[in-house]
């Protein structure tokens, strides 16, 4: 099998081949750390791999080259750092970790390098009876250093499960996501794993003329790329109809953060606009709210800090597009290490790489709202109207044709056990067949803000800043007579590597940067609001998974296909408080499944992986009743503090149980959980009474310590709506409490999690948000539109 090439014309940023980045370990430091990489992923002669490979290979997918002996040779006689990881470890860990976790890798490492520190790790696994007796970490022989990698998994004392974690998911993820430059890995080949060409995904019958064309760019023009702005920046501005500042004096002279004063001093670029409305964020929230208000006649500006790609700039490659489209390179994990947080971070935000899943906010949600947190928007034919009104903009429909393997898995499977199943509404076509849009939609038929609401703005004036970081909302004094003491003036924002700065003159701003970064910038700008960074909550996430051969169950392969068509709301408990597990497909990649999958060995893992393209994933995603809170740490860094609550624990446990009965069903072969003590069962030919039995040791050890990966990919309520300011960050119309005219516009406003994933949800609010904000600049007398006054 040949992996498609990547073609040339997609964004150098998002290519493979990639340059290592530069490190500061010492060269025994880089020699331990390699023994580690070559300790989880060594070099595994073929008689030690534990499964048929000759069925295997004889079953492999008709529309591939079948796999001899040498395929599976290169596969699984390919260590780490022959595969360069070692290296790309170290740079990326200096990119990545915080400087308290660099210091403390620094000393791991530095500890391996000896004796005495090998010995502290490893116990009686670091001793071998002869001369020596205690040796160095490399210097072990590679069954010594497996048991003490897996002792230090299985540690009590949390700091070595923490650095067990982080080592394994690391090494795994870049040994599985690393490229060359045309896009191409050894280990492709084996897991049977293809990025698609766009011949593929530009299929003529079900996509419009203008789409035919992979270069067709929705923004061209529309889109100003701070990084490759210069001191010709006014002009530029200019011609795209910016309305400049002659004198930007009064928005510094309100700058709060010394570190902004500094770092404007002597800035290459500083530039002033102005406009009626600066939003902060171009994901599903702050996007429909550019739309409308532009498309009212307002000037609008938009400031993104990701960057923009268009259909014909993606690859689709896993790292890459990870590294450059997600929040923090797409690790970010929670302050204890238990969850991995995944949020978009590009133009378009998480509309651009999320899996399509469109609920409407389910009633007994809204209810909850209306009720509880009195909230009357949520009880109001105004909101069904803004729900109508976003998902005819973004093409919600709930049809499928051709469903993919997991879907057809995860239906098949809750059809046997007779539970509920039916269809997700989603912002793509029915026939829409792609298994990569958590990297971009490079067919351009999923409608995320990029393709609608952005489009809509930029069409009428609006301009957008990608690049561009805000740093801090300005605000004065108000001398209105408000109930507000301040009211908002604007924004100061800098440009990639703090170039430069941008200020904005506005007369609203909207904060839509997401519920982890909204909250930080409102406290940076001066908001004293306790509300504002708790009430955090995350739709935690258990994947679950299992193994069919290819003469068991549906056909295809797990990353093909249309990401989420189906889903069972059996354990979601709606007819009751409405706290509970959705049941549903994630997409899967080499990289994410990998450094989710339990390690008990090199050849262990590998195996697994092996079986990557015909196994299901499944997840079940927790409406989580615990909170948590975010915050930025001394370095500047997001911390997000969030610990599973008993009752969420018990939530996905049963939401994984469920999952697990549904593969057996379905005619799984093998299923398992990501806990750590790598229990593979084997379902098929098993009694019922040996099923309950694995399902109950199954359901006993989850969430042990840091026995299992838990993710989140939804981000919601830390600056919640709300009737009181003491119990909330904003009011009902999204306003914030403490100052006029500064209103949040993203999943922050939530006033508890919703239980299905939010996209829609997020637009509806952002939709109700942006009428109050017509007619809070009409009741202020600011409808003299810039762009007609310029």
């Amino acid at each position: 099998m040949s992996n498609s090439k990547i073609p040339n014309g997609s964004h150098p940023l998002l290519r493979g081949g990639q340059p290592t980045p530069k490190h500061q370990f010492s060269t025994s430091q880089i020699k331990a750390l390699a023994a580690v990489c070559d300790t989880l992923l060594p070099s595994v002669p073929l008689d030690a791999v534990t499964y048929n490979l000759q069925h295997y290979s004889e079953s492999c997918d008709t529309k591939l080259s079948k796999l001899s002996s040498e395929d599976f040779k290169a596969y699984f006689s390919l260590s780490a750092t022959q595969a360069g990881v070692p290296l790309e470890v170290a740079g990326q860990m200096m990119k990545l970790l915080k400087k308290k976790d660099l210091r403390l890798m620094n000393l791991v490492l530095w500890m391996l390098t000896t004796r005495i520190g090998t010995f502290i790790f490893g116990g009686r696994h670091a001793m071998v009876f002869d001369v020596s007796l205690i040796h160095r970490f490399a210097d072990l022989p590679l069954v010594k250093r497996q048991k003490i990698l897996w002792s230090l998994s299985q540690n009590p004392f949390r700091l070595n499960q923490e650095l067990f974690r982080f080592l394994k998911c690391f090494i795994c993820w870049i040994f599985f996501t690393k490229v060359d430059e045309n896009g191409q890995s050894p280990i492709f080949n084996v897991m049977q794993y293809r990025v698609p060409s766009t011949t593929e995904l530009m299929r003529s019958n079900t996509i419009v003329n203008s789409y035919r064309d992979l270069n067709f760019k929705p923004l061209e023009g529309k889109v100003v790329d701070a990084g490759s702005l210069d001191r010709d920046v006014s002009s530029h501005l200019r011609k795209l109809g910016v309305p400049l500042l002659e004198d930007i004096s009064h928005l510094k002279a309100l700058m709060r953060t010394r570190l902004s004063k500094q770092s404007c001093h002597h800035p290459e670029i500083e530039v002033g606009v102005k406009c009626d409305c600066v939003i902060l964020g171009s994901g599903s929230g702050g996007s429909v709210v550019a739309g409308i208000l532009a498309q009212a006649g307002y000037k609008v500006i938009i400031l993104e800090k990701g960057f923009y790609f268009a259909r014909g700039d993606l690859s689709l490659l896993e790292q890459p597009s990870m590294y450059t489209m997600y929040e923090e390179r797409g690790c970010l994990v929670s302050k204890d290490s238990s969850t991995i947080l995944l949020s978009g971070s590009t133009v378009g935000g998480g509309s651009t790489v999320n899996w399509s899943a469109s609920f409407r906010t389910p009633p007994h949600v809204r209810k909850e709202w209306a009720t509880t947190h009195k909230l009357e928007l949520f009880a109001s034919s105004q909101y069904d109207k803004a729900m109508d009104a976003v998902c005819s903009r973004i093409g919600v429909q709930a049809e499928v044709e051709n469903e993919n393997f997991q879907n057809s898995v995860l239906r098949e499977g809750c059809l046997k056990c007779g539970y509920h199943v039916e269809n997700i509404p989603r912002n793509n076509k029915s026939d829409h067949y792609c298994g990569f849009c958590g990297l971009g939609c490079k067919s351009g038929e999923k409608k995320g803000t990029a393709e609608t609401w952005l489009v809509d703005a930029t069409a009428h004036g609006a301009i957008i800043f990608s690049g561009c970081t805000a740093e801090e909302i300005l605000h004065v004094y108000n001398t209105r007579g408000s109930m507000k003491k301040r009211t908002v003036r604007g924004v100061a924002a800098s440009f990639q590597d703090n170039r430069g700065y941008l200020f904005v003159d506005a007369k609203v701003v909207v904060a839509a940067c997401g519920a982890l970064r909204t909250p930080p910038l409102l406290k940076k700008s001066g908001l004293r609001n306790p509300n504002i960074g708790r009430n955090l909550h995350i739709h935690p996430v258990q994947v679950v998974w299992g193994y069919f051969p290819a003469d068991k169950g549906p056909k295809g392969m797990c990353y093909e296909g249309g990401i989420m068509t189906a889903y069972s709301k059996v354990a979601a408990n709606w007819d009751g408080d409405g706290y509970g597990a959705l049941l549903e497909c994630p997409a899967v990649q080499p990289g994410l499944i990998s450094l989710a999958m339990p390690w008990r060995s090199g050849a262990d893992l590998k195996t697994r992986m092996a079986k990557f393209p015909r196994t299901a994933f499944l997840l079940a995603l927790a409406r989580d009743k615990g909170s948590g809170s975010v915050t930025i740490d001394g370095d500047g860094r997001l911390e997000v503090d969030y610990i599973l609550s008993n009752f969420d624990k018990e939530s996905l446990k049963t939401g994984a149980e469920h999952c697990l009965r549904i593969l057996a069903a379905a005619g799984a072969v093998e299923i398992g959980t990501m806990h750590t003590d790598g229990e593979i069962y084997r379902a098929d030919g098993c009694s019922a009474e040996e099923l309950e039995a694995y399902l109950q040791r199954a359901r006993s050890h989850a969430y042990k310590k840091l026995s299992t990966i838990v993710v989140s990919a939804h981000q919601m309520g830390s600056c919640r709506m709300g009737m009181e300011a003491g119990t909330s960050g904003v009011d009902e119309r999204g306003e914030t409490w403490e100052v006029a005219g500064l209103f949040v516009g993203d999943s922050s406003v939530f006033p508890t999690a919703t239980g299905v994933n939010p996209m829609i949800t997020v637009q509806a609010i952002a939709y109700s948000t942006a009428q109050s904000i017509l007619t809070f600049l009409n009741n202020n007398n600011n409808h003299h539109h810039l762009h007609q006054t310029e």
